[in-house]
């Protein structure tokens, strides 16, 4: 018995329980996304974000739930920005390498 086999019949075997663990790490990966998200929105707005002991949590987990599509690309540096150029940024980007990706 190869590995492969051994991989594939155990992957059939457990099939449900696989896709229901990767639909749940799903949810709380997007889950988190939103909420360290919200936290740098505030503060954009002029708020003092989150308190103390939930905001040093959100700060260690922001760099693993994050992509700052602002950030990477570096929109800044072609003129100022504001929380509307940002917010197109981050929600256009992805859904434009998407249907360059799916080539539609």
């Amino acid at each position: 018995l190869s590995f492969r086999e051994w991989f594939d019949t155990m992957y059939q075997a457990r099939k449900d329980q696989i896709l229901e663990a990767t639909n749940h790490g799903t949810m709380m990966f997007v889950t988190y996304q939103i909420i360290v998200n919200m936290a740098s929105s505030f503060k954009f707005q002029g708020s003092y974000g989150y308190p103390s002991p939930f905001k040093e949590i959100m700060d260690s987990l922001s760099g693993i739930f994050t992509i700052d599509i602002v950030g990477v690309l570096h929109v800044d540096c072609l003129g100022r920005t504001d929380f509307l150029d940002k917010l197109l940024a981050s929600t256009m980007v992805p859904i434009g390498l998407f249907l360059l990706e799916a080539e539609i």
